[in-house]
C-alpha cells in the first residue's frame, strides 16, 4: 500500500505488483522446503499462478466494468 501513498498510479502498480510476485515466490520456496519438492521451481510456480490469477480476476472485472475501488 505504501507506493500509492506517495506515488502516482501507473508506478505503484507495477511496484506493488512485483513485490506481490516476491512475496509468492517466497511462500513457495518455503512450502518446497517445509514439505518436498525444488525450491526454485515451486517459487516460480506459486509466482506465475498467483499473478496469472491476479490478472485473470482484473481482466473479469475490466469486463463486467466492475468499479476499481
Amino acid at each position: 500500500m505504501l507506493p500509492f501513498f506517495f506515488l502516482p498510479i501507473a508506478p505503484s502498480v507495477l511496484i506493488s505488483i512485483f513485490v506481490t510476485a516476491l512475496t509468492l515466490f517466497g511462500a513457495g520456496v518455503y512450502k518446497a522446503r517445509a514439505m518436498v519438492g525444488q525450491p526454485w521451481r515451486s517459487g516460480v510456480q506459486m509466482a506465475v499462478i498467483g499473478t496469472v490469477s491476479a490478472l485473470a480476476g482484473y481482466l473479469i472485472g475490466a469486463l463486467f466494468s466492475a468499479p476499481a475501488g
